[in-house]
This record gives C-alpha cells, sequence and structure tokens, in this order.
C-alpha cells in the first residue's frame, strides 16, 4: 500500500520552548509513518535554542526540513498562510511547537485518507495534559460525521486544529489561512463547511494538547469577543447559521468572556472539555 505524500506545517516564535519542540518533533521523527516534509515557519526572531533545536532533527536526514524565516512576528494565521504556500505536497498534517503526536498518529489517519480519496479535511480527538503526558487533565471530543461537525460548527470550532490532515488544493480555494484573531482555524473550517467539502473527524485520540493557564485567558476579554462576533456574523452571511442561532452563540460567548478566568476554566475543564 502507497500512501500519498504529505507535510507537516509547523509554526515556532519566541516563546517557545527548546525542551517543548524537542518532544514535539521527535513525536514526529517517531511516527510508524512519516512525512517526506517538514515546513516549520519562525515567527519573528526565535532563540539560538530553538534554532539549535530544529538544526538537530535536520542532520537526521530522516525528513526533508523547509525553514521559512519571517523577520516580524506576523500570528499564527499569516505565518501558517505563509508556510502553507511553501508546502509541496497535495496533504498538509498540522502540528503545534508544543504538542505531542501518539505514535500511529500520521500512519491511521493516512490509511482513511487512502480510502477516502475524497476527503478533504480529517482531524482526531486529542487529550490535554500539563507538565507531562502522563498528567492527563482533560480531553476534547469532536463530532465524527459530516453533517454532525456542520451542527456542531454552529456553536463550536468542530476540529482540533492540531490533529487535523488537509487538502493543500481546499485550503487555497477558500483562500488559504487567514489573520483572525485567535480564531485563525475556526474561520477557515467556517468556509470549508460552507463550500460543501467533504469533512471527517476519527473517533480515537491521536495526540497530546499542552495545556496552562494561559489557555484560558486567551479565550476571554474584549478582542476575543469582537473576533468571535465577525466570526458569527460571517457564518450567517454563508449559510451556517440563522439570525436566532447567531444571536444564542453570541449571547453564550458573551457571558464566557466577560467571566473570570478562574470560572471559565472550571467550564471548560468541567463541562466543555471533560
Amino acid at each position: 500500500m502507497e500512501f500519498p505524500k504529505f507535510s507537516v506545517l509547523m509554526s515556532v516564535y519566541i516563546n517557545d520552548t527548546e525542551q517543548q519542540l524537542f518532544q514535539s518533533l521527535q513525536s514526529i521523527f517517531n511516527q510508524t509513518l512519516l512525512p517526506n516534509e517538514l515546513v516549520i515557519v519562525q515567527d519573528g526572531p526565535v532563540s539560538a535554542e530553538i534554532i539549535d533545536c530544529i538544526k538537530t532533527f535536520e542532520n537526521m536526514n530522516l525528513i526533508t526540513i523547509v525553514n521559512v524565516v519571517l523577520i516580524k512576528n506576523v500570528g499564527l494565521g499569516e505565518a501558517l498562510r505563509v508556510g502553507s504556500e511553501r508546502v509541496t505536497n497535495n496533504w498538509i498534517a498540522r502540528m503545534d511547537s508544543d504538542d505531542i503526536n501518539k505514535l500511529q498518529r500520521f500512519e491511521k489517519q493516512m490509511l482513511y485518507i487512502y480510502d477516502h480519496p475524497d476527503i478533504s479535511v480529517l482531524g482526531t480527538q486529542l487529550d490535554e495534559f500539563s507538565g507531562n503526558t502522563s498528567n492527563l487533565i482533560g480531553k476534547r471530543n469532536v463530532p465524527c460525521e459530516n453533517n454532525d461537525i456542520k451542527i456542531f460548527a454552529k456553536i463550536r470550532s468542530p476540529f482540533n486544529h492540531p490533529t487535523v490532515i488537509l487538502k493543500k488544493s481546499t485550503l487555497l480555494a477558500v483562500g488559504g489561512y487567514l489573520p483572525f484573531a485567535g480564531m485563525e482555524d475556526y474561520h477557515l473550517w467556517t468556509r470549508i463547511i460552507t463550500s460543501r467539502y467533504k469533512v471527517h473527524n476519527l473517533p480515537e485520540s491521536l495526540l497530546y494538547m499542552r495545556t496552562d493557564q494561559g489557555m484560558y485567558s486567551r479565550r476571554g476579554g474584549f478582542k476575543y469577543l469582537v473576533s468571535y462576533f465577525k466570526l458569527k456574523n460571517l457564518q450567517k452571511k454563508l449559510g451556517l447559521i440563522n439570525y436566532f442561532e447567531l444571536l444564542y452563540c453570541s449571547l453564550l460567548m458573551t457571558v464566557s468572556s466577560i467571566i473570570p478566568t478562574f470560572l471559565r476554566q472550571f467550564v471548560y475543564k468541567k463541562i466543555l472539555h471533560k
């Protein structure tokens, strides 16, 4: 069986640590199915330790590493847009610089893609951890089937972004990654779903996502709320939600954005990511 070739797309920036990046890259190089290309976007200046870490894996000569160096920090959406343009394969596997793949992630996803070549986006479930992967603190489960994903997208992001493998041709057809104030992925899924491309999530968790206190504070505040309102208005314009769904979602997010961070953390841990 010959799987389609695929690339991994990752962005690193000044706040990334060498230890976490090493663990992330190691989980790529240890996969039972390797990509033939890894595109790493340096989003602005990064530490010498980060550069040395990347060189360590370059010297293994197992995967072609393409370094894309941006002079200044432009944010995740723009960094991924630039990086995706450098990808040479039609399948792009996303990966964050502080998360850890489970051993068979790529093999299991590419097997599904091999059997379903008409799919455009394939994600998985994930486990959330703090410190190390033996300390699991939550999980994020998303729907698996195309129609269920579309319904879920009315309220929340229907994919776990760092688990996704997507077609570059589809990505480019809907306008690619765009800057969108912390919701670049949700914005992209909205455009793909409303363009009627086929999407799917595997029921198995295939990635460990690192969490910290900053994750909960970033999901609140005025700027985040404004970004969410803009996205919901786009969803209404594209026909994904109606006027009453727009009001309902906006009310829920307003409450979530203005409550203290410790309460938001409780909601995510005990309800949304239980």
